[in-house]
């Protein structure tokens, strides 16, 4: 009896684990942006609704990542600022409305904008 029951908790556990699924990844696409000392790579990207962009700081110094095309631009109704994001460290934003979305470092105006465009799938 107990080696039927064991028998039969085994197959259970093998089935779920094996499903396909994971429970932990909420689903979606994540894309990623490199932050460099004074860059951004990619500079632009195409992503679809729910897509989370994930910028890293590769660089030397912090950076704030604001919606808009600079200091003398920011956006009207910012989607988004990520402010700061360390060294080493990154920050993400998950794209739930169609869309151009302008994106600059206040800390490195030097580096320009990139932009995000967000297609209805």
């Amino acid at each position: 009896m107990k080696a039927s029951l064991f028998v039969v908790i085994t197959v259970v556990l093998i089935f779920l684990g094996c499903s396909g699924e994971n429970p932990i990844d909420p689903g979606g696409d994540e894309e990623v942006i490199n932050l460099g000392n004074n860059s951004f790579s990619p500079k632009s990207l195409t992503v679809s609704i729910g897509t989370t962009v994930r910028w890293i700081n590769n660089g030397n110094d912090f950076h704030t990542i604001e919606h808009g095309k600079g200091q003398g631009s920011p956006a009207a109704n910012p989607a988004f600022n990520l402010l700061p994001i360390q060294i080493g460290e990154s920050q993400t934003h998950t794209f739930n409305a169609a869309g151009i979305f302008d994106f600059y470092c206040s800390r490195h105006p030097q580096a320009g904008f990139g932009t995000i465009t967000v297609t209805a799938q």
